[in-house]
């Protein structure tokens, strides 16, 4: 998977399994302490109404709360298991 600064979709189309198919399921990823949260990508969200339709976040942010992985020291990647469906939230 590609990460973007702006935004990185983390759902593929369940159909045809090609990434930007489907719309929805954008987040942008970004550092908190030791952890990184993938936050809705509202700088694609904010462009207007079709970027609205076009970049939501995945559903499991409204249910759930925003996603936090945590880092391994020394290394900047993300761990992309499906774990962090079950890991932290953060619900300011």
């Amino acid at each position: 998977m590609a990460v973007e600064p702006d935004g990185t979709q983390v759902e593929i189309c369940e159909f045809c399994a090609t990434p930007g198919c489907a719309s929805g399921s954008w987040v942008s990823f970004r550092r908190c302490g030791e952890h990184v949260l993938w936050i809705p990508a509202f700088e694609l969200v904010e462009e207007g109404p079709y970027e609205a339709f076009e970049y939501p976040p995945p559903d499991y942010h409204v249910l759930y709360g925003v996603p936090m992985s945590p880092r391994s020291p020394g290394n900047s990647d993300v761990s992309l298991d499906r774990t962090f469906h079950d890991g932290p939230r953060y619900r300011g």
